[in-house]
């Protein structure tokens, strides 16, 4: 009973909604929604990258989805990301702005109705679909393109498909029509030869609206990470997937099986170069970068063979585990005049604590907090060897110490590229006691006076060093 009172409630409201004109509003703020709840006759689905302005793009289309962009350019680079090599064919895809939001019964069902739809909807629509059908291609999209009151872009996508009647053999014919566009009639003949298809309609980039941080600021930034092992190329995933638009990764390593429960990268990448499977990954997974360059190589080779690494670059991140590299890296950052933000990750013994240290002042090293080689101010000691399959130059940890650490060092990342005039200061995340304890562990004196005594695990900050 109470649950067919609710029913008849929403009904009410939904009645007053229509007599009051609110309804309205939602249909202009929800277009898309309500032109994706609609019947589509059979035809794919529409993912779209667009620019602002675009009138004539190139679409890509598959078995059961087409792609369409605004500019051909884009549609290169988001198609060679995500497979590896461009496109075979494409085609045009047509943007026709609309100067009012139809409601959905005006929404049109085949191609003389569409006609009638553009007339009352747009300001050249009609015009632009005989253009775009005056050669009588098999098939022809256009992708309807509004402006909401609240400043929002709606879209909704649909295609003309050529009706080719068969043949007695079961083929179809390919006719060949000449007709004059100017006559009424010939045009009524040119759109009844067409079939039209509504496709339900989704952004690519639909993505950056999840998002807390505006990717708008981030898209156009180039990181340089050097070190894609664990630690790195959890990192470089965390920053891609943020919006970091421009990637370079550096490692001259590949991928063993014995890392392959904590790296990003699993047993199908065995054996593969680091920075260059992990770069293609990331392509794949995110097209929308603009790029991802991978140097199989160490940061000291690729600087000393000429490579125009730094250029453009706005922040250094290294994830080595080796101070011998980090040192070299503190030394370009600001080999060009103006430093380079650099931030310098790593993991302590065990995986119970892990330390991000931005670097932006010349007078700062990484050097500064080490003697010897070693740190000055570790958070924890810890006198068992690790197992003799790490070599001695390796350490056990796991996947969930790991993701705490990627986050803490990208967080300090994305903070400096949003706000550069971030002082230079040190991050270092701890774990619980009871797993310090568990790996046979204990926290140093001088980080046990700093350590809240009533956080389980957490974030210190604190200058360098």
């Amino acid at each position: 009973m109470e649950s067919a009172r609710q029913v008849l409630a929403e009904a009410l409201e939904l009645l007053e909604a229509h007599e009051t004109g609110a309804e309205e509003e939602d249909l202009r703020e929800d277009f898309t929604t309500y032109w994706n709840q609609r019947e589509f006759g059979g035809g794919p689905a529409l993912a779209l990258l667009y620019q602002e302005g675009a009138t004539t793009g190139a679409c890509v289309s598959t078995v059961d989805e087409v792609f369409a962009f605004g500019n051909k350019r884009s549609m290169m680079r988001w198609w060679e990301n995500r497979t590896g090599h461009g496109p075979r064919f494409c085609n045009a895809a047509h943007f026709i702005n609309l100067r009012s939001f139809p409601h959905p019964s005006s929404f049109p069902t085949d191609g003389p109705s569409l006609i009638t739809f553009l007339d009352k909807f747009t300001h050249d629509g009609s015009s632009r679909v005989f253009a775009a059908l005056s050669s009588f291609p098999r098939a022809s999209l256009f992708i309807l393109v509004g402006q909401t009151p609240l400043g929002r872009t709606q879209f909704a996508g649909l295609r003309l498909v050529k009706r080719e009647p068969l043949r007695k053999d079961g083929f179809r014919h390919k006719k060949r029509v000449k007709l004059n566009l100017e006559g009424k009639i010939a045009r009524h003949q040119l759109m009844a030869s067409y079939g039209l298809q509504r496709l339900r309609t989704s952004r690519l980039d639909s993505a950056s609206t999840r998002a807390t941080i505006d990717i708008g600021k981030l898209i156009h930034k180039k990181v340089i990470l050097v070190g894609c092992g664990a630690l790195g190329s959890g990192i470089a995933r965390m920053l891609a997937k943020a919006g970091i638009g421009k990637l370079t990764l550096v490692d001259g390593e590949l991928l063993g099986w014995e890392n392959i429960r904590r790296h990003e990268l699993g047993g199908t990448r065995i054996r593969l170069p680091k920075a260059e499977a992990i770069a293609e990954t990331i392509k794949a997974d995110l097209p929308e970068l603009q790029f991802a360059v991978a140097y199989n190589n160490t940061i000291q080779d690729v600087v000393l063979s000429g490579a125009k690494l730094l250029e453009g670059a706005d922040m250094i991140i290294a994830c080595t585990g080796s101070l011998h590299a980090d040192t070299f890296i503190d030394e370009i950052s600001r080999a060009g005049g103006t430093r380079i933000p650099v931030v310098f990750g790593w993991m302590e013994a065990w995986g119970v604590a892990a330390h991000g240290v931005l670097l932006t002042r010349d007078s700062s090293s990484i050097l500064d907090g080490f003697e010897d080689g070693s740190p000055r101010f570790p958070a924890a000691r810890n006198e068992n060897l690790p197992p003799k399959e790490c070599g001695n130059t390796a350490t056990p940890f796991g996947a969930t110490e790991l993701a705490a650490a990627q986050a803490m060092i990208t967080e300090l990342c994305l903070e400096v590229l949003l706000d550069p005039a971030i002082a230079d200061t040190w991050r270092t995340w701890w774990t619980s006691d009871r797993n310090l304890e568990r790996v046979g562990g204990n926290w140093t004196d001088e980080f046990q006076a700093l350590k809240p005594v009533s956080c389980q695990s957490g974030v210190l900050e604190r200058r360098w060093p």
